[in-house]
């Protein structure tokens, strides 16, 4: 029995299916606050979420306030942030299209990107599935660097 639990946490699977820390940056453009609210809502159903405040406290004290990997990755690295999400809103009609920016933190570079329609108060259906199952999966799916792995132990 105790090897077949020993097999479970062992296996890539178990490895995806963990939470990681995860850090939402001010969105920029009209409704930004009310996009980045509903996006931290989506993602903390799987990740933890760490306070934006934190992130911008910890990056001041590293003279990193600037979003580019090599202050990404020292403010990560402090914090044990796995991966930063930041983006941009833009107004279209009657819409908005809010761009994301998913970053590594053992790395600061970035790992992917994707838009979603936005309403300005919530996003519809076909936003938030975008948003679970690409940007709440890049962030499951990504593999810290072996040197980050042993840092944490």
């Amino acid at each position: 029995m105790r090897l077949l639990v020993l097999l479970v946490l062992l296996s890539p699977s178990a490895y995806a299916e963990a939470r990681k820390r995860v850090v939402v940056l001010a969105l920029e453009g009209p409704k930004a606050d009310a996009a980045r609210t509903e996006v931290v809502r989506l993602i903390k159903r799987q990740h933890a979420v760490i306070k934006k405040g934190l992130w911008e406290r910890a990056a001041k004290s590293k003279s990193a306030a600037k979003i580019d990997p090599k202050a990404i990755k020292r403010t990560a690295r402090e914090m044990e942030v796995d991966a930063i999400v930041s983006g941009t809103v833009e107004k279209l009609k009657s819409t908005y299209r809010v761009r994301f920016q998913v970053r590594s933190g053992d790395t600061g570079e970035i790992i992917g990107q994707l838009r979603a329609a936005f309403d300005g108060s919530s996003f519809d259906r076909t936003a938030r599935a975008v948003i679970r199952d690409d940007l709440v999966d890049l962030i499951s799916n990504h593999r810290p660097s072996k040197a980050k792995n042993a840092r944490r132990r």
